[in-house]
């Protein structure tokens, strides 16, 4: 597989039971002359699985796959067992992969569709129930709040560690992989002869911030030090493992949910594209009876891992399952024809407007809908940059055959679920839309209109990127966006944010009057409606316009965050602490609150209550530019110039490249005040 450069270059980065399975006897006749035949020493039974999920690795992210990061541990695990050159997931997003893998279903089938709004229907069953209701002990521990119990993939195991945070804060939506890793090997330290163990570490997920030395092991790109991160994390789980299970009877399987499309094809992150960045994902799996040292060379799909896992182990058929069992591929044979590769990824449609991104990925082609039909030929162009549909129509009308039967056996999209008030605060903190306070919906695929995602999510990616990293060119962003007009109602909310950073409160207001053209009942466009009218000094129809954002929406502390921002700017100090403390009571409390307020506080001199609030604050928003920035302003102010010197040279250390940080620090050094950011 070659390597991207474009990615490289990339800011990426019980009691012990017998075995349930009878096993088999193979007698072989050596010499019929003598009349003797000898028995086969079988390979020993697998009695423990420890299946491990990497949260958004692309595969040619390792060097085992000809990329640039090297993962020992990882390596090792392939060394004595097999590497799948080529494994495909269905989606590139964490819930609905997961739930293909613990079912063997495709999200056709399974019906959950996208991170939220979606919960695994109770008449599934999922590899974790086959396994206990064999005797197995059940453990799972998982790195992130979009893998919730509330989401129904904990049925089956007895104990399921999905606490954020040390102290389960309401905003902790995800916790790093030495967390995770040291939950799982407190449960095996007691753990019985056989069991069912699912690991899921949430690094190398953005926003990409390695501890040390991890940081600055690959420089330019903390997407690859997470990764570095990762596998030293998997190493002390492997050595446990080896330590406390000697011999083959562990059955240890590696694989990721999707990958990273790390700028390649106009997609930054991962969700609206079905391209082999974010769908192709390493597999690799060791134990007795694998080969070693192997690569198999044909597709395998992450569906194909629960029909693996019932037949080896011995377990109860799942119905209807999708997937086909790896086992000979497994002990070094080639199959005549990999099974297609069912891909869907629905974000853009769900969260814009735009077209599904569908498609159907055999071992050499690539057919992707969007809504255009599109072919690569994935071993002569394995970066899909060359589309071969003009020229070759018959593979695209039997490849469309095949999707369209797929797409009509499935079940319709139907939003089954809503989010609580606390996890939709998780799930926005993690930079996820987290779904509308509606009731169910449905969405129907067989008419694929709508924007190419691949076309559209470059801008928008942009900008929200730059109002994630809160940086000093809102300009540059915005110039990059359609008219209002021309935009859908969720990418003028971030156009008219951009616009208000840029100091543009007119251009502001159409962009926010622009989404509610569209979505009249949207809080959060009233919300943008009263910044910019407040910019504009129309402060009676800014109240308006919060009024009804609140009354849209009373569970969410945004509009008392925005009434905050608007109070702080004007002086009003007093206003401003209300609001601020209004938008933390709310049942969706706004993160923006508690830094704002904590720099407030810092200013008053009250210092210990400003680091009580700040204890609360999510890790990647205590490095980001804009709370850093307003923080050391606070701490300037307060005479605190050395911590203030202190938390902007932690930030730089996670975003080296800021532009408004080097500026803060210089300065601080030169007892200048510090600009106090957006």
């Amino acid at each position: 597989m070659r390597r991207s450069s474009e990615f490289c270059n990339a800011e990426l980065g019980s009691e012990a039971m017998t075995r349930p399975r009878a096993t088999v006897v193979l007698v072989v006749c050596m010499s019929l002359m003598a009349g003797a035949c000898r028995v086969a020493a079988p390979d020993p039974s697998p009695t423990r699985l420890v299946l491990v999920t990497i949260d958004t690795l692309r595969a040619d992210a390792l060097a085992a796959y000809g990329g640039p990061v090297e993962t020992p541990h990882l390596d090792a695990l392939g060394a004595r067992g097999v590497r799948f050159d080529v494994a495909i997931s269905p989606t590139p997003l964490t819930l609905p992969s997961h739930a293909s893998l613990l079912t063997g279903l495709d999200p056709t089938r399974h019906g959950i569709r996208d991170n939220s709004t979606f919960r695994l229907d109770p008449t599934i069953p999922t590899l974790a129930e086959r396994f206990a209701e064999r005797g197995f002990e059940t453990a799972a521990f998982v790195g992130s709040a979009i893998l919730d119990r509330q989401y129904g993939l904990d049925r089956g195991f007895g104990v399921y560690g999905d606490r954020m945070g040390a102290d389960g804060s309401r905003f902790d939506a995800q916790r790093p992989a030495a967390e995770v890793v040291d939950e799982a090997l407190a449960w095996l330290a007691s753990a019985g002869e056989s069991f069912f163990l699912w690991v899921h570490v949430y690094d190398p997920h953005g926003p990409y911030e390695p501890p040390p030395p991890f940081d600055v092991l690959y420089g330019h790109s903390p997407y690859q030090g997470e990764i570095a991160y990762t596998d030293a994390m998997l190493g002390r789980l492997f050595d446990a493992l080896a330590a406390r299970f000697p011999g083959e009877g562990t059955w240890i399987a590696v694989t990721a949910d999707h990958g990273e499309s790390g700028g390649e094809h106009g997609e930054r992150t991962h969700g609206y594209t079905v391209y082999d960045a974010t769908q192709r994902v390493p597999l690799l799996m060791a134990g007795s009876g694998i080969a070693r040292g192997q690569v198999a060379p044909d597709m395998a799909r992450v569906i194909d891992l629960a029909p693996t896992f019932v037949e080896r182990f011995g377990l109860a058929p799942l119905p209807g399952i999708e997937g086909v069992d790896l086992s000979a591929r497994l002990q070094g044979e080639r199959v005549a024809e990999s099974p297609p590769a069912y891909l869907e990824a629905l974000g853009g449609r769900l969260h814009f407007g735009w077209s599904p991104a569908l498609g159907l990925r055999t071992q050499r082609f690539k057919l992707i809908r969007e809504p255009r039909a599109k072919l690569f030929d994935v071993v002569a162009d394995p970066r899909e940059t060359h589309d071969l549909a003009p020229t070759q129509p018959q593979e695209v009308a039997r490849l469309e055959a095949i999707l369209a039967k797929r797409l009509a056996d499935g079940v319709t999209v139907r939003s089954n679920l809503e989010a609580g008030d606390d996890q939709k605060a998780r799930l926005v903190a993690l930079g996820y839309v987290a779904g509308e306070p509606t009731s169910a919906w449905s969405l129907s695929l067989e008419s694929l209109g709508g924007a190419d995602p691949s076309v559209e999510i470059g801008p928008i990616d942009r900008a929200m990127r730059e109002l994630r990293a809160g940086g000093a060119a809102p300009e540059a962003a915005l110039a990059g966006l359609a008219a209002p007009e021309a935009l859908d109602p969720q990418s003028n909310l971030a156009a008219a944010e951009l616009a208000l950073r840029a100091a543009d409160p007119e251009r502001a207001l159409a962009h926010a009057r622009a989404s509610l053209a569209e979505r009249s009942g949207y809080a959060p466009a009233w919300v943008q409606v009263g910044e910019a009218l407040a910019a504009l000094e129309r402060t009676a129809e800014a109240e308006d316009a919060f009024d009804r954002a609140l009354a849209l929406d009373q569970s969410s502390g945004e509009p008392y965050a925005a009434r905050g921002r608007v109070a702080e700017a004007a002086g009003d100090r007093a206003g401003a602490k209300e609001a601020f403390e209004q938008a933390l009571e709310a049942r969706q409390p706004s993160t923006e609150a508690i830094w704002r307020l904590a720099a407030l506080r810092i200013e008053d001199g009250q210092a210990a209550e400003a680091k009580r609030l700040l204890a609360e604050l999510p890790g990647w928003l205590q490095h980001a530019p804009g709370p850093v920035l307003r923080l050391a302003r606070a701490e300037q102010q307060a005479g605190a110039n050395r911590d203030a010197l202190q938390r902007v040279r932690l930030a730089l250390q996670h975003a080296p490249g800021s532009e408004p940080l080097r500026r803060a620090l210089e300065d601080l050094l030169s007892d200048r005040p510090v600009a106090a950011g957006p």
